[in-house]
């Protein structure tokens, strides 16, 4: 039985298509979700092909009068291309359990994940985004399947990170932050389970910067700073290559984890640390802030762009500058800086700056709260000791200035006797294929290519010179 019957009473006869198996994807995204708990997850669904699940979906959305019309109609125009499946009688029976409403649900998720294709299901994934949005069975689950829209990651065209930032934004509203927050009664010292976990005491607004920030105390007492995609500049222009929460988030786990910058640190042969940022939604009294990355904030270091800029500090700037400590240090951001595609950090060509911004220093014993003071306690200071801690870390993976970050260009790249050999080590031994796995719900394609791109420019430099 075909259900173009229903297309054709309507007029429509729009074809649909999926790139990809989108069957296999539907069930990657959801491993977290509990067995059974939407029937496109349960043992049944997964022998059947992604055509029939496909057919299900659609005839879900067909039938349930409360949908939307456009919704219906949308979905009546690609079920003229499907043939009802047979032999599914387990399938069936764990179906018709469900209601209606349920049904559609379920179909509406997997729907979002089944048909991508860029040409003709732009209008059906912007009803669906919509519907999810408003629909009051949408949940956690829910939102972790549109997070990768929202960061670009997953979209059939760009409207759609705007689409899927307001659909996150009015769940949350109903349901709640995401992840949950709770309170266990066991006290949080990881920073990303306190990030991601702790109750929030009060989210107020702060100044600087041209996105909104906004600094988060949580009911430990301690703090955060969250920043709001919908607070981005660049939000209403739904360019996947402005999307500064998802770079916020993916930096970390770069320059940590697969530049080994965690690692060289514990064996106290890295003085960068980086603050932790995680992808949230942030919900505080009722009001939703929708999603965006919320970072830990970091006590005790001072802004090196307040150093290096005022003219009381002009005597310890000096003095900071002569130390080879110092040197090392900027010889490892700018190595990181390049690979990551951020490029607004230290003075370069292509920024035309004099003096660096977006990170902070501390040295043991030194008070740079007062340049007078500071002054003199640098005079007996140990070097060995200066650490730094890398903040805005939004910019990169990719820009559309990513082409003119060039490698070859003054100050872009250190010389490779320069580089750390820690640092040096981690870019020739950089696992392409794990990052790739690591960044596909978080980074668009191109963006990860910018940053694999990098690696190899970097590896030919330090295996080659000069």
């Amino acid at each position: 039985m075909r259900l173009a019957i229903f297309a054709v009473g309507l007029g429509l006869a729009t074809p649909g298509a999926c790139a990809e198996d989108c069957s296999k994807l539907y069930l990657e995204v959801a491993e977290t979700k509990p067995r059974g708990g939407n029937p496109f997850l349960s043992a049944s669904a997964e022998g059947l092909s992604r055509k029939d699940l496909q057919w299900y979906a659609l005839d879900a959305l067909l039938h349930d009068e409360q949908l939307p019309v456009g919704l219906r109609q949308e979905a009546a125009s690609k079920a003229a291309w499907f043939t009802r499946p047979t032999g599914t009688e387990r399938w069936n029976a764990v179906w018709q359990v469900a209601s209606p409403a349920d049904r559609a649900q379920a179909a509406a998720e997997f729907a979002l994940t089944a048909f991508n294709d860029t040409g003709t299901d732009g209008n059906f994934r912007a009803q669906l985004l919509y519907q999810l949005g408003d629909s009051p069975r949408s949940s956690a689950y829910t939102i972790q399947l549109l997070l990768p829209i929202a960061s670009g990651a997953r979209i059939a065209n760009t409207a759609e990170l705007r689409q899927a930032a307001d659909a996150i934004q009015r769940i949350a509203a109903r349901i709640g932050s995401y992840p949950a927050r709770y309170v266990t009664g066991v006290t949080r010292t990881d920073t990303r389970d306190i990030l991601e976990h702790e109750p929030i005491e009060s989210v107020k607004k702060l100044g600087g910067g041209i996105n909104e920030t906004l600094l988060v105390k949580f009911k430990n007492g301690q703090r955060g700073v969250f920043k709001p995609r919908s607070g981005e500049v660049e939000f209403g222009r739904n360019n996947p290559q402005y999307v500064d929460f998802t770079r916020e988030a993916s930096f970390s786990p770069l320059v940590d984890e697969f530049l080994g910058n965690a690692a060289a640190r514990a064996a106290g042969k890295s003085p960068i640390i980086l603050t932790k940022a995680v992808p949230v939604v942030l919900v505080q009294d009722g009001k939703s802030f929708g999603v965006g990355s919320l970072q830990n904030f970091t006590n005790g270091y001072f802004n090196i762009e307040e150093i290096s800029n005022e003219s009381r500090y002009a005597k310890v700037w000096e003095a900071i500058m002569k130390q080879p400590q110092w040197k090392a240090l900027t010889n490892r951001i700018r190595t990181i800086d390049y690979v990551a595609g951020n490029y607004d950090r230290l003075p370069l060509a292509i920024n035309n700056r004099m003096t660096p911004k977006n990170f902070m220093i501390k040295l043991d014993d030194v008070d740079f709260s007062d340049p007078v003071k500071a002054e003199k306690q640098l005079r007996n200071a140990n070097w060995d000791h200066l650490e730094a801690v890398l903040i805005d870390n939004g910019l990169g993976r990719n820009s559309v200035d990513a082409g003119k970050f060039d490698i070859n260009s003054y100050g872009h790249f250190p010389l490779r006797q320069d580089v750390p050999a820690d640092l040096r080590d981690a870019i020739v031994r950089f696992d392409e294929g794990r990052y790739r796995e690591s960044m596909k719900d978080q980074l668009p394609a191109f963006a990860i290519d910018d940053v694999i791109r990098r690696i190899h420019e970097a590896q030919n430099r330090l295996l080659n010179g000069p």
